[in-house]
């Protein structure tokens, strides 16, 4: 489980399949870097198609140095497929070989939006549905059929969205209870997790700087993810994307306002107005108390 950004192909909840190869003939980082994306440029199109749009770029997991991620092109936008890189030494060691005889690389691979692609599944909340049309139309799927003849997904319903936008004014004033912060990164080796808690953003008071110091430690430690989990929390999966829309500085006070823009969708039937007046209302209340917000 992890904080992450909202939209078709994230969820908090996800599987993945993880892989290691160790080399012992005194490669070079380099050639094992390059056996790296040989490989795993070779199992994307072997999955996907030998046409298939692909880029690397270059990424941060605590694990691996250099660290690398994958995208593939799909619905028109590129997504993330998995995350890899150079095993660091330390983890070398701690399986029980020499780092300065072996190297490594290791790679994570989303099984959902591997699944996504095969099947063009276009929303990572279908693999959390109980809706029976969706799943039988993949009930006769066997592992030994050729991928090109797998079905794809059909369509059996769309519902319409809900648009809900909320402005607010990054905390200013300190909280002082806020919950941790945590930053997920992308799908990568050990689903790395980095943490930060407001208190030690706002530790700054103790070494004698203003109150107004550390009002701003408390403002500047305010995450998007902070966010995705509260609406995460309060919507489930009847929230389909959030997102950033506009944001400024206040040029006379230098506050920092946000706005995003949440819109709200079954898989399964018709929201009502007043379901969602009354989900973004418990938006905001949490926004404000969880957060620290200030509402606009």
């Amino acid at each position: 489980y992890r904080r992450d950004e909202i939209d078709a192909s994230h969820y908090p909840v996800f599987h993945q399949m993880e892989g290691v190869k160790v080399f012992g003939d005194g490669e070079s980082e380099q050639e094992v870097l390059q056996d790296l994306k040989t490989t795993l440029e070779g199992v994307a199109r072997v999955l996907f198609g030998n046409d298939v749009p692909m880029r690397w770029n270059d990424d941060f997991f605590p694990f691996t140095d250099p660290s690398l991620e994958l995208e593939v092109m799909f619905e028109g936008e590129w997504m993330e497929v998995l995350g890899c890189g150079v095993m660091e030494p330390k983890v070398l060691e701690a399986g029980g070989f020499d780092s300065t005889k072996y190297k490594a690389w290791a790679f994570g691979f989303g099984l959902e939006r591997l699944a996504m692609v095969l099947f063009q599944i276009p929303d990572i909340r279908y693999f959390w549905s109980t809706d029976e049309r969706f799943w039988n139309q993949f009930k006769n799927v066997r592992p030994d059929q050729p991928i090109d003849v797998w079905p794809k997904f059909q369509v059996y319903s769309k519902y319409p969205p809900c648009f809900k936008d909320i402005s607010f004014w990054l905390n200013s004033h300190g909280s002082g209870d806020a919950e941790p912060q945590v930053r997920a990164d992308a799908d990568g080796p050990n689903g790395d997790v980095e943490q930060m808690t407001t208190n030690e953003a706002s530790d700054v008071g103790a070494t004698g700087n203003t109150d107004d110091d550390q009002n701003d430690a408390r403002s500047n430690s305010f995450h998007q993810n902070d966010l995705f989990e509260l609406v995460r929390g309060v919507a489930g999966d009847l929230v389909e994307s959030v997102e950033l829309i506009d944001q400024f500085v206040h040029p006379k006070n230098g506050r920092e306002s946000h706005c995003y823009r949440i819109m709200y969708r079954s898989m399964e039937r018709s929201l009502t107005n007043e379901e969602i007046d009354g989900l973004q209302e418990k938006v905001r209340e949490a926004s404000v108390g969880k957060l620290g917000v200030e509402l606009r």
